[in-house]
């Protein structure tokens, strides 16, 4: 893989995780007024995959070979800046993975060195802890610390699981409801998903759209956990406790080096916002659960156009890229007949060869090939767009052979030109899609013959 197909994987894959996330955004205007928080964890869960799954750049591999690496040496001979420009997205992307790195780095010793000094919490907090740990069936061990002068109640992950509690006296409801609130994230895979995110944020530190992400994954997280506690016994009747709890307990917002969930104060919209679910939420009806489906689907569908749309916008972006900082050599070329172009259809009893010899995106690619008497051979298959121009030279030997070179086209239809001796000609593509460059021998003894193609 050269600079620049790993340059363009990484923004595209930036690009096709916020086009996923975009979409779950709308969606989630519907599901949250369903109460849906299953439903929005699950999609932002996809959106996250995307900043990770090249998605869209294999398409563009698979599809369109468009970053193939090909003749990789000639590939991007005819575009120095383009060469030069990767060259320096990529190490200020790397630079700037690296001084994060460093950060967190730093922070994490100054954590850990923090944390040896901490002795774990009261017994009566720890059995606390661990009594609603065995309720919910999380067999991993949990500990509990209280820390002087913390922010708010967190759970992080950091080799092991720890509870961190702002060091203070709790009411035991509030404190129970705390608790309770911090195992259900790890029950739910929450920190997990922080853990991806939080990766993702280095990897992709460049893209602002992050920080909404990260809110909207902290939001309805916590509103997933919110309603399992209030609800999961069906009735609701403590949600009036924990509702109190969970605004008498939040703390303010503190930042930590490593994966971790926060029972943090939001702004005043978000926390009315978070007790309103609370006190309308309804077990959901069969109808209700089937219309969540529904939108469910459509989500994984409209992530499906999102990498397609994402793809093929890259792709022509890419192409006039390419053009625009393309620099060619003109040659004084020896004068030529113009040639006749041709469309035509082969004979039952023609031997067509097809090649797995691929072509390069860009720039010239060459074959050699031995043809015996009124043998055709085909690269294989690539994509074009209408309009592209594509230059075959053709170099027989011996030199007076008569040979043709040409398209299959899309319809099936081949066009092409004939000559004798070494000639070449540059086709005008009438439509998008899958083409194949062939080669014929039309004399009566076999042959050998260079073929140069340029896109």
């Amino acid at each position: 893989m050269n600079w620049i197909s790993f340059c363009f994987m990484i923004l595209i894959t930036s690009l096709t995780g916020s086009l996923v996330f975009c979409v779950w955004k709308l969606c989630s205007l519907w599901l949250g007024k369903e109460d849906a928080a299953g439903a929005n964890c699950l999609g932002l869960a996809v959106s996250l995959a995307f900043f990770i799954v090249p998605a869209s750049y294999v398409y563009l591999l698979l599809a369109t070979g468009c970053f193939s690496d090909g003749t990789a040496s000639e590939l991007f001979m005819g575009t120095p800046f383009l060469v030069e420009l990767s060259r320096i997205l990529i190490f200020i992307w790397a630079a700037g993975i690296a001084v994060r790195l460093i950060r967190i780095g730093r922070k994490r010793i100054r954590f850990s060195r923090l944390l040896k000094k901490i002795p774990e919490a009261e017994p009566y907090v720890q059995g606390m802890a661990d009594s609603l740990r065995r309720k919910l069936k999380i067999r991993r061990k949990v500990s509990v610390c209280q820390l002087p002068g913390y922010g708010s109640p967190s759970i992080v992950n950091k080799g092991r699981i720890l509870i961190l509690l702002p060091e203070k006296e709790y009411e035991d409801k509030n404190l129970y409801y705390v608790l309770k609130h911090e195992l259900f994230h790890y029950k739910h895979g929450d920190l997990f998903l922080k853990s991806v995110f939080f990766w993702i944020r280095v990897f992709h530190w460049f893209n602002p759209l992050l920080l909404v992400v990260e809110h909207e994954l902290d939001r309805w997280c916590d509103a997933s956990c919110d309603l399992e506690i209030c609800y999961g016994d069906g009735t609701g009747k403590n949600r009036k406790e924990y509702s109190i709890a969970i605004i008498e307990e939040c703390g303010e917002y503190c930042e930590l080096p490593m994966a971790s969930m926060k029972l943090k104060r939001n702004n005043e919209r978000d926390m009315k916002e978070r007790i309103d679910r609370m006190k309308r939420y309804k077990v959901k009806s069969r109808t209700r659960k089937c219309a969540v489906l529904l939108m469910s689907v459509c989500f994984a569908a409209l992530s499906a156009v999102s990498v397609l749309a994402a793809g093929q916008g890259t792709e022509a972006f890419y192409n006039v890229l390419y053009e625009r900082t393309e620099k060619t050599i003109v040659e004084e070329l020896e004068p030529q007949d113009e040639l006749e172009e041709y469309v035509w259809l082969p004979d039952e009893g023609m031997q067509i060869v097809e090649s797995d010899e691929t072509l390069s995106a860009r720039g010239l690619t060459t074959y050699n090939w031995e043809l015996s008497a009124g043998m055709m051979r085909q690269t294989a298959q690539f994509h074009a767009n209408a309009g592209s121009k594509i230059l075959i030279s053709i170099t027989p030997d011996p030199m007076n052979a008569k040979t043709g070179i040409g398209l299959l086209q899309p319809n099936g239809y081949l066009r092409g030109v004939s000559g004798t001796g070494g000639y070449s000609h540059t086709f005008t593509l009438y439509e998008d899609g899958y083409y194949r460059i062939y080669a014929r021998n039309e004399g009566s003894s076999a042959i050998t013959v260079n073929v140069a193609v340029t896109k």
